[in-house]
């Protein structure tokens, strides 16, 4: 059989000594560090893949997650959308009182929509509106800003002007503002309400 199995040979003297001895029984010299048996290299080998296995999990997961934290770092800054429409309001004879051009500025991955929106004096003004325009706009000129606000059936848009207007929200969803309807403004002329979308 071979000596590995048998025992541990001892450098300084030659002694064979047990598998499970530390120091040489004859010399007293510490011996070699060795595996007990065959059983222990098989155990070793496995726990090398595990941990080689678990470490490439590791990354894997690592990796996706910053993967994601780009993407969604990226589209939090220009992933969002812009939603132009042109609010008509008119009175009992279905005569035009006034338009008003807003823009909504729907932003990705967040509960709440359009918490920003701005007012714009034509359509000409809103059309060549981008993201990067509506957001240096919104910075610099609090004059156009429109507030939303939630309300328990729907929702109220207040103007820089003083203009108010409460809706409710439609059967299609929350804020599927196409199908909203106004129920109180502080217009009294203001008898119905259409919407345009571009």
């Amino acid at each position: 059989m071979n000596e590995k199995i048998k025992g541990i040979t001892c450098p300084n003297c030659g002694m064979i000594n047990p598998l499970n001895q530390y120091q040489c029984i004859n010399c007293g010299r510490k011996l070699p560090k060795q595996l007990k048996n065959s059983k222990n290299k098989l155990s070793r080998k496995i726990n090398k893949r595990k941990t080689t296995i678990t470490i490439i999990l590791i990354l894997f997961v690592l990796s996706c997650s910053i993967v994601y934290g780009i993407r969604y770092h990226s589209q939090s800054k220009i992933g969002g959308k812009l939603d132009k429409m042109c609010f008509i309001y008119q009175n009992r004879q279905r005569k035009t009182l006034y338009m008003r051009y807003l823009v909504f500025y729907t932003l990705p991955h967040q509960e709440k929509r359009y918490n920003q929106i701005l007012e714009f004096h034509s359509k000409s003004e809103m059309d060549h509106i981008t993201i990067k325009k509506f957001e240096k706009i919104y910075k610099n000129n609090p004059k156009q800003h429109v507030k939303f606000e939630d309300t328990k059936n729907g929702g109220i848009l207040k103007y820089p002007d003083g203009h108010y207007e409460e809706y409710k929200y439609s059967r299609h969803g929350k804020y599927d503002i196409k199908n909203w309807r106004m129920i109180v403004s502080n217009d009294p002329r203001v008898y119905f309400y259409l919407t345009i979308s571009y």
